[in-house]
């Protein structure tokens, strides 16, 4: 008997650590022979891109921000920042919901060429572009 199963529903565990959400069965397919395997293998969330990048501040409510590089780092589901953004960290989910904390809070979503925020205190839209 094979057992396909289990090694299915490990795979689907390990792609859901990071996230709150659901796995995308998607990101898992079976052979007819009875194997499985992983549609990704970046370290990064299963369905969103990775988040890695130097990204442009195209919108902020701080005009003095705006055309500043975004270093973003991406370890697995977790975000890290450079200068001068250094004092936020945050994660992204498999379906691109990101959440930041530090001197603000925001909430958004992510695509492989724009990152769009709403920061808080305060109303602040944020947009970082590639």
């Amino acid at each position: 008997m094979i057992r396909v199963v289990p090694v299915a529903f490990v795979v689907g565990v390990s792609l859901a650590a990071c996230s709150s959400s659901d796995s995308d069965p998607s990101t898992t397919s079976s052979s007819s022979s009875g194997g499985s395997t992983s549609g990704s293998t970046s370290g990064s969330s299963a369905a969103c891109p990775s988040l890695a990048a130097t990204w442009k501040v195209t919108a902020h409510c701080d005009p003095s921000l705006v055309g500043k590089d975004a270093v973003v780092t991406q370890s697995g589901s977790n975000l890290t920042f450079g200068a001068p953004f250094d004092g936020f960290t945050g994660t992204v989910t498999a379906d691109c919901k990101v959440t930041i904390a530090g001197p603000q809070t925001c909430t958004g979503n992510a695509t492989a060429s724009a990152i769009t925020m709403a920061c808080t205190p305060g109303t602040c839209s944020v947009t970082l572009s590639k």
